[in-house]
């Protein structure tokens, strides 16, 4: 499983995996949805936007599919990237979408009728991660070549520009509360970055013993869980970053492999994880 969205209901969410389906899923009862396509490539990553009830799907191939859950029917075959969509946020109150791809760049798009206004080219290695501030004023961008890139998301000027982490940048996160930046790499390194002061790090925790894959806040904003290549996925106290809990091999019905995404469900509480085991975990952290 390589990518997780919340879904159509409060109490569903969306899986994309390795065997190039796309599933929703109940998240209390773990049981199929109604909706499932399979594609001809693997899934990378998924944006679903409610108000128009469409889901963009990111494929391995470099393909975004736009699909019409109403009409169940894809409405749109994007070809935007190459060797791979890792990353797609919906900027809403700009009318925007952004991609992420393996050939170093981000592409922005109008989400009323999918046409691409921009591409910046910015790396020599994969773009993985975006990550959208509270008001969407600000957008964070990880590549494979450790650097960080901040940019505005009304003209889309490149505000800041930093190194971040040896071997390669893999996640971010905006605190929910705090004027932080939260990265994760290649390193084993959660980093943390003060917006207020140009980005300068304010903290550093050697947190997992592999790549940091994901990074996801609570909706009550109380914790924060890492995913990580260790087969981990850590609780950390959102406010404090202190003493994790440590959801491993030795925890109950835990991860086998790899994990790779990381989703919150708004209305339970309830941490959902999946990996490279295949497996969709629910976890109840109180």
């Amino acid at each position: 499983m390589y990518c997780l969205e919340k879904g159509q209901t409060n109490q569903s969410f969306f899986s994309g995996s390795g065997d190039h389906f796309v599933a929703e899923w109940n998240h209390e009862t773990l049981a199929p949805e109604k909706f499932s396509v399979k594609l001809e490539h693997s899934v990378y990553s998924l944006c679903f936007l409610q108000a128009q009830k469409t889901i963009l799907i990111g494929d391995s191939a470099g393909g975004m599919h736009v699909l019409d859950l109403e009409a169940k029917k894809e409405i749109r075959h994007l070809i935007l990237h190459h060797n791979g969509v890792f990353c797609i946020r919906n900027i809403q109150s700009k009318g925007l979408i952004v991609s992420a791809g393996a050939e170093g760049s981000v592409c922005i798009l109008r989400n009323s009728d999918y046409k691409l206004m921009l591409q910046i080219p910015l790396s020599t290695k994969k773009v993985r991660k975006i990550a959208l501030n509270l008001d969407e004023s600000l957008m964070a961008i990880a590549d494979g070549e450790g650097m960080i890139r901040i940019f505005d998301t009304e003209f889309f000027n490149e505000l800041h520009t930093f190194f971040a982490h040896e071997g390669g940048a893999s996640s971010i996160a905006w605190h929910p509360s705090e004027n932080v930046l939260l990265s994760g790499g290649k390193d084993a390194h959660l980093r943390f970055w003060d917006a207020e002061k140009d980005f300068s790090m304010i903290r550093e925790i050697a947190a997992h013993n592999f790549n940091i894959y994901d990074i996801a806040f609570s909706p009550n904003g109380r914790w924060c869980a890492t995913a990580s290549r260790d087969k981990t996925v850590k609780i950390w106290d959102a406010r404090s970053f202190d003493m994790p809990l440590r959801l491993d091999r030795k925890s109950y019905m835990a991860h086998q492999n790899s994990v790779n995404c990381l989703l919150w469900c708004e209305s339970t509480g309830y941490l959902i994880s999946s990996g490279d085991d295949r497996m969709i975990n629910l976890w109840e952290v109180k």
